[in-house]
């Protein structure tokens, strides 16, 4: 059984994760963040194409602790001190009956205590530095491309489609490693790919109050849809006010 994957979004009110020059932070108030890193403490995995890696360059960890409100707030970075492991790689087919790796690599945990998902790039040109926080370790890139060591991230290839890391591969990969549920995070190009697979089983969208334009960047890319009755369908299951922004809840029709 494939791991459940839920697609986060964060934008304005047309869509848009980034202008046209692709500045993003922040479109979305602290509260709808704060939503975030909850949501990132109840998945296994985190996963983001390398576009994000290298504009954001994201920790891509759980960054909450007690607030002296009550409850928790994002406050200061759980990192990923104690998660240690070498450069690896390892090749992993598809649904093609070719053996998958068989190490697990289960989601860590701060000194604190709070949980630390396991990070996923999608790198199909093995384009993340080493210098990139994710490649500090508990982190999977996934490539197509011949691998070599980033840091002490693990390094699998997988199979490819259309030139990218096949989604139906790296799902097979991660539920190897007992990765039951995964939270998307970007760009649009991967939640597209995942959308294309009918692979996405929830959205979380958070939509602030603003306005980019149809130059900004969009936060799912071309899906090449010729019919309505082709499109991927949603049903409701929420809406709510956080902070000035909006917090919508869709699950697979």
């Amino acid at each position: 059984m494939r791991p459940r994957v839920t697609l986060k979004l964060a934008t304005s009110l047309d869509g848009r994760i980034a202008t046209a020059t692709g500045e993003s932070q922040w479109i979305t108030g602290p509260e709808a963040r704060l939503q975030g890193h909850r949501l990132r403490a109840t998945h296994d995995a985190i996963l983001v194409g390398v576009e994000t890696v290298l504009a954001d360059d994201p920790e891509l960890t759980v960054r909450l602790s007690p607030s002296p409100l009550g409850g928790e707030g994002v406050v200061r970075s759980m990192t990923d001190e104690g998660a240690v492991s070498a450069s690896k790689t390892a090749e992993v087919e598809g649904a093609s009956g070719v053996p998958l790796i068989r190490a697990a690599s289960p989601p860590t945990f701060s000194p604190e205590g709070r949980r630390n998902p396991l990070r996923v790039v999608l790198d199909s040109r093995l384009r993340t530095p080493a210098t990139a926080k994710v490649a500090s370790g508990n982190t999977l890139i996934f490539t197509t491309a011949q691998p070599h060591p980033i840091g002490q991230a693990e390094i699998i290839t997988v199979a490819a489609d259309d030139g990218r890391p096949a989604i139906s591969a790296v799902l097979d990969a991660l539920s190897a490693r007992a990765i039951t549920s995964i939270l998307i995070e970007g760009g649009g190009r991967v939640a597209a790919s995942f959308i294309q697979a009918g692979a996405v089983d929830a959205i979380e969208w958070f939509r602030a109050p603003i306005l980019l334009g149809g130059e900004g960047r969009p936060c799912i890319a071309s899906l090449a849809l010729a019919k309505l009755a082709h499109a991927p369908k949603f049903r409701r299951l929420g809406v709510e006010p956080v902070g000035d922004d909006l917090w919508e809840r869709y699950a697979r029709a």
